[in-house]
């Protein structure tokens, strides 16, 4: 059966575009919360008031996506769930389209290293490799100023 290559063309096009949609969404789902990732953590450092605790952790939410290193401002003790996702820092590598992405600190996880330290009561240090994608940087948490510094 003869199709018309104007057919064939965009029905190509239409495919294309929803296999790209449908990986920006599998991609979006290590900075959101969801049954199939699952979250190792990798440091934590106590509030001075040891009312809160900073958390690193990287989320992997399988071979679709790269490991995302997220941190979080918690309640001290409070248990890392696979559903957790970071309150005030997300970042991944870009990948394999940016050239730097190979080269970037990893931490013990496999995900981008970032480090979050207390530097008084209501303030918090976070570092985190420039050439990172960022997806959530947030300056305030639970009452606490966060400051980032980029380590080049």
């Amino acid at each position: 059966m003869w199709v018309p290559k104007w057919i064939v063309a965009a029905s190509v096009a239409v495919l294309a575009l929803a296999l790209l949609v449908a990986r920006g969404g599998l991609a979006l789902r290590a900075f959101e919360g969801g049954g199939l990732c699952g979250n190792e953590l990798v440091a934590t450092d106590t509030a001075p008031t040891r009312e809160h605790q900073a958390i690193v952790f990287v989320r992997n939410c399988g071979a679709t996506t790269t490991f995302g290193t997220h941190v979080s401002i918690v309640e001290r003790g409070a248990r890392l769930d696979n559903d957790d996702v970071g309150n005030i820092l997300a970042i991944d590598a870009t990948c394999c389209f940016d050239p730097r992405s190979r080269v970037l600190p990893r931490n013990s996880a496999g995900g981008p290293l970032a480090t979050a330290r207390w530097l008084g009561p209501d303030t918090l240090a976070v570092t985190f490799p420039s050439g990172v994608r960022v997806f959530r940087q947030a300056l305030v948490q639970r009452g606490v100023h966060i400051v980032y510094a980029i380590i080049e």
